[in-house]
């Protein structure tokens, strides 16, 4: 009795399914936690044949033969995993193992549900092959910015070496050339044009210095220092008005700062490039920016223009007029920086372009 009693404790406690089987494998006892893992009572399971109970379900293939070869050959099972679809349980991966207690002419069957162990091993492995999946697109789309912004920089360099050129190069050498008549005129004795003489040099050294100063401002303008939108958008609409002549309304708050110098620097760039749009395609000189923030921290921006507008599917699905439009540019700048971008046009429409950016401004 005291025996009984004892395994009866045990089978209270421990924290595992366990039955225990007679020789004609009807149940004899069964632990607390089995009944709560399988949803039954003790009046559903003792006496029972363990295939009878639970409507049949634990009438599993895999279970049969091992409980035969413990009786057959009074040995034991370890480890042994089954998988099985019950009906009033669900799906469930078990560990079993079965031992045969000779002296007793009993058998011991420890289940062990692994079930949530297996599901969150492959909910790990789904999310680790996700996360690698979206690494390599990350990586990938990181190696097509920066071959873009490698072709940028190279176009930059040709535009910076064409105006060097045939902008500054020819001012230097017609200052050469104006400076070796001087020097003739005075080895002969004729001094009468050198006031005149010096007066086109001073014209022609003013325009390299115009040139030069234009370039270095274009390369890096000193307004990009400040951190207010207002005064960088200010800038940017007074270089296109004098460069371009486009006229552009500038609708903003002037409290929004961008402490970011890389987000100030990208969002002009991506700016110009828009407005640059504008001046090659949109057949206008007429165009809109407007800013205002987005919930705490964002910033949404549009540029917009009433010019000749443009099927906007037709553009995303050909690579080539979408390069000409520069939506590549602008959209994988976006991407880099966590923002994103909408277009609105139509053929004759204008173009409506709005810019999102969720984490771009102080408080």
């Amino acid at each position: 009795m005291e025996e009984k009693n004892y395994s009866e404790m045990l089978l209270e406690v421990i924290h595992e399914g366990v039955l225990i089987l007679d020789q004609d494998l009807r149940i004899q006892m069964a632990s607390k936690f089995y009944y709560q893992s399988f949803y039954t009572t003790p009046e559903e399971t003792i006496g029972k044949f363990l295939f009878d109970v639970s409507n049949r379900q634990w009438d599993i293939p895999e279970l049969r033969i091992a409980l035969s070869n413990v009786l057959q050959n009074d040995n034991q099972v370890r480890n042994y995993e089954i998988k099985h679809n019950f009906k009033e349980f669900g799906y469930r991966v078990m560990i079993f193992n079965i031992s045969s207690v000779s002296a007793k002419q009993l058998i011991i069957v420890a289940i062990e549900d692994i079930t949530g162990y297996k599901t969150a091993i492959e909910q790990i492995k789904e999310l680790n092959n996700t996360l690698e999946g979206k690494i390599e697109e990350r990586t990938s789309k990181l190696r097509s910015l920066a071959a873009k912004l490698t072709m940028s920089e190279q176009e930059e360099r040709k535009r910076i070496s064409d105006i060097l050129h045939e902008d500054l190069q020819q001012i230097l050498v017609a200052i050469q050339m104006k400076l070796n008549l001087i020097e003739w005129d005075y080895e002969k004795g004729k001094t009468k044009n050198f006031l005149k003489q010096i007066k086109v040099l001073r014209e022609y050294t003013d325009s390299a210095i115009d040139k030069t100063r234009n370039l270095s401002s274009d390369l890096s303008p000193e307004i990009t220092k400040s951190k207010n939108i207002k005064d960088l958008l200010e800038w940017l609409v007074a270089w296109f008005e004098h460069r371009h002549n486009l006229n552009i309304t500038l609708n903003t708050e002037s409290d929004l700062q961008i402490p970011d110098k890389e987000i100030r620097l990208t969002l002009v760039h991506i700016i110009r490039e828009l407005l640059f749009n504008i001046v090659k395609h949109a057949d206008t000189d007429q165009a809109v920016i407007d800013v205002s923030r987005k919930d705490l921290h964002g910033i949404k921006l549009a540029v917009i223009d009433k010019g000749n507008g443009f099927d906007v599917e037709k553009a995303v699905s050909h690579t080539d007029v979408a390069k000409k439009i520069g939506l590549f540019n602008v959209e994988e700048r976006l991407n880099y920086l966590g923002g994103d971008f909408e277009i609105e046009s139509a053929p004759g429409k204008g173009t409506r372009v709005t810019i999102t950016l969720m984490r771009a401004l102080t408080d």
